[in-house]
């Protein structure tokens, strides 16, 4: 059996749906223009197709998310600011 490769509709779709990363169709072109080479996902083109490897969008989506943090405290050591809930207390209020 092949890789799994998808089009672009469907490479935006699986990064929103599996790693809840959201990158539209157009973003995904802009990606892969020249002012941005190597920052996107790896693609493939087949002639006027463009393609993405299933794997490639899984690597590129850990990469730009980084490790998952198992607890909050781990998201604490490593820096990562929570977001600040006192807004959201007062509005209830």
């Amino acid at each position: 059996m092949s890789p799994r490769n998808l089009t672009p509709s469907e490479a935006s779709d699986h990064l929103r749906d599996v790693w809840r990363v959201r990158r539209s169709v157009r973003t995904l072109a802009n990606l892969r223009s020249t002012a941005t080479r190597g920052e996107g996902p790896p693609y493939l083109r087949d002639g006027t197709r463009i393609l993405y490897p299933v794997a490639g969008l899984d690597r590129w989506a850990q990469e730009i998310l980084g490790e998952p943090a198992r607890h909050t405290g781990e998201e604490r050591a490593r820096g990562v600011p929570l977001p600040d809930m006192s807004e959201a207390r007062e509005a209830k209020l």
